[in-house]
């Protein structure tokens, strides 16, 4: 049964992010972290799309750098549990960004899962990099239930799509 809703809940997400070959994932979140795992190895794997993964260790040491990869890269989807755009919002100021000349514009979707996602988080993310045309609409929120593989809600451009799992029965539905 695992096996089943967790390869239902990589081609949702497949589905809903619209994954091509062409792809791009940039990761950091190790594969120990559920989001790390999920979105930087088997979202990938199962897509047959490409992923650059950073080290954990790097983005903690110049977090930055991860941003300069999404702008260089322009990976259709990046993202981290909450706790690494606190981390942003803690050690990146806009003048640096702006001295860095980073544009988040084509960045489609800025995922934020694997613990609890707070708003606060990603308003002062949002404020604090205002300048680098990062918009609103990439955010998407996710939420997963690791021990059976499902993911129960991906919000993005302003859409919900959740996810119900029961005996193995899994369904899509979308609201506005």
């Amino acid at each position: 049964m695992y096996h089943m809703n967790m390869a239902h809940s990589l081609f949702e997400t497949v589905q809903v992010w619209q994954y091509t070959a062409d792809s791009v994932t940039v990761a950091w979140a190790p594969f120990t972290h559920v989001y790390g795992l999920t979105t930087g190895l088997l979202v990938p794997l199962y897509s047959g799309s490409h992923a650059v993964l950073m080290s954990p260790f790097d983005f903690l040491m110049n977090p930055i750098d991860w941003l300069k990869a999404i702008q260089n890269l322009r990976p259709l989807t990046s993202g981290c549990p909450n706790f690494g755009y606190e981390f942003c919002v803690e050690h990146i100021d806009e003048e640096e960004a702006i001295l860095e000349k980073l544009n988040l514009n084509h960045w489609r979707v800025a995922a934020n899962g694997g613990e609890l996602v707070q708003l606060e988080t990603m308003t002062k993310f949002i404020r604090n990099l205002k300048s680098l045309a990062f918009r609103k609409p990439h955010l998407s929120s996710v939420w997963h239930v690791g021990m059976y593989g499902v993911n129960c809600d991906i919000q993005t451009a302003g859409k919900i799509y959740s996810l119900f799992s029961r005996s193995g029965s899994v369904a899509l539905q979308s609201s506005h």
